[in-house]
């Protein structure tokens, strides 16, 4: 009997010094997407730039918040962004509201505060849920949806999900997995590229691991689905598409919004443009002023397409691609002059190195991630204040 009791309590030890990973259930099972934050393993940020930039919190050390488990990020199935943390003491966590400023108030076994503008807060002894934005109006149906979330079980919660089961599988300080409807719109659109015509992009999901190094986001990801015809397709719309030799990499010192690289072979490439309803809508728009199916179908190598600031908050589109013929260029919305110079003095930045040998990378920088997520995360800029660029790379 002894023997018992005492293999009993050794297998109790074990249990309870794992990784507590129940304060997850409270992120919802069908959010878009789900994305984890390991403040120990990430360069770049620490915990307590995490807590000032979401709670503002200024004692990192008396939260009530356990900072050495894992932060999620999600999106609800409202369409609400949420923030999620493990609880370590939930007095302590009231009383540092009651500092901010934040009236605590009890519901449903759960705690709750209004943060800042159009922010709610929720807790438990197990877990702190942080959800909006949202109207006054609303205020009450998402507390009374935050509640449910709180009570949930392994079972309901999102790791009972696909979601996290690819989410957990990331090898990365930052991961990230959703559906590609969930990213912002200048994101999706070029990596939905080989997404077959009739699939809905609610369809087709995006996995991508991140690290941050000095001023540059590098983020490393794939499209798939669910669906194994889909993936497929998916795969079999993706092989026209070569390595990047990175001819165009100089682009990146220059000023721009936006760039795609990808390297392909001009008549593959224009059916793939012609595959993918926003690509299409650009073709038609370019060919009114230049015959640019003509143009791609010469292309034989690397392409840049780039979106340069015009005039009254517009954006140009620009392409440079090698061509075929002799070894030419091929350029619209950009001086050849300009384009030569480009090839001549590629840029040297190690971090730019990294788009060679994909098979597409995006260039984009934080203030242009901003713009495109509009008001839904107002702390981007505090959490990756420091941060440039972001470089978007896929397998």
């Amino acid at each position: 009997m002894r023997i018992t009791f005492w293999i009993a309590g050794l297998i109790w030890i074990f249990v309870s010094s794992c990784s507590n990973t129940d304060y997850v259930d409270a992120v919802p099972r069908k959010s878009r997407f789900v994305a984890s934050f390991d403040a120990k393993e990430a360069s770049g940020i620490k915990s307590q730039l995490v807590l000032k930039a979401v709670l503002h919190f200024k004692n990192w050390h008396n939260t009530g918040l356990d900072l050495s488990e894992r932060f999620y990020g999600f999106e609800s199935p409202q369409g609400y962004y949420g923030f999620c943390a493990c609880v370590a003491d939930e007095e302590q966590l009231a009383e540092q509201l009651v500092k901010l400023g934040s009236r605590v108030e009890d519901y449903r076994e759960c705690r709750f505060a209004q943060v800042g503008e159009g922010w709610l807060a929720g807790f438990n002894d197990r877990s702190f849920l942080l959800m909006g934005p949202v109207t006054l109006e609303r205020m009450g149906s998402l507390k009374h949806t935050m509640a449910k979330y709180l009570a949930q079980k392994e079972e309901e919660g999102i790791r009972a999900s696909r979601l996290y089961a690819r989410l957990d599988s990331i090898q990365a300080p930052i991961a990230w997995v959703g559906r590609l409807s969930s990213l912002p719109a200048k994101i999706a659109m070029p990596l939905s590229l080989g997404m077959p015509r009739d699939a809905a992009p609610d369809d087709v999901f995006w996995a991508a691991g991140m690290r941050i190094d000095k001023h540059i986001l590098h983020i490393t990801g794939e499209t798939y689905a669910l669906n194994p015809a889909l993936q497929q397709r998916l795969q079999q719309g993706k092989q026209c598409l070569r390595p990047i030799q990175g001819q165009w990499s100089g682009l990146l010192a220059t000023p721009s919004n936006n760039c795609l690289f990808l390297n392909a072979e001009g008549p593959s490439l224009l059916a793939l443009l012609r595959e993918n309803k926003d690509f299409r809508t650009l073709l038609l728009g370019a060919n009114m002023q230049v015959e640019m199916d003509d143009m791609l179908r010469s292309v034989d190598g690397d392409v840049a397409i780039m979106q340069h600031p015009g005039k009254e908050g517009h954006h140009d589109l620009c392409l440079l691609a090698q061509s075929s013929h002799n070894d030419s260029l091929c350029c619209y919305g950009i001086d050849r002059e300009k384009g030569e110079a480009i090839m001549k003095h590629p840029a040297t930045e190690k971090w730019m190195q990294q788009i060679i040998g994909a098979r597409m990378a995006i260039v984009t920088t934080l203030p242009e991630m901003e713009n495109t997520m509009g008001n839904g995360l107002p702390f981007l800029r505090q959490l990756l204040g420091h941060v440039r660029h972001i470089v978007i790379v896929m397998k």
